[in-house]
């Protein structure tokens, strides 16, 4: 586990699922699938999965967000 903050270059090897584009190293966050700034810093999602996740963590709505996770140990995780 890595504690502060995550961005720049990461490297590794990885391969987009959707076009098959490899790449050597993920630039982060502006390689995630969504990211946006918020006064506290970069809100980001690995993928559209998490997405209504992140919506409902950042709006405050916690029995959406209890309901998007209470079966997804990945998707809690990432919240």
């Amino acid at each position: 586990m890595q504690k502060g903050e995550i961005e720049g270059a990461i490297q590794g090897r990885g391969a987009c699922k959707k076009c098959g584009a490899i790449m050597e190293k993920i630039d982060w966050p502006n390689h995630a699938y969504f990211s946006v700034k918020v006064p506290e810093g970069i809100v980001w999602a690995w993928n559209q999965h998490h997405v209504p996740a992140l919506l409902a963590r950042v709006a405050g709505d916690r029995v959406l967000l209890r309901q998007l996770t209470m079966y997804d140990v990945h998707l809690s995780r990432f919240v």
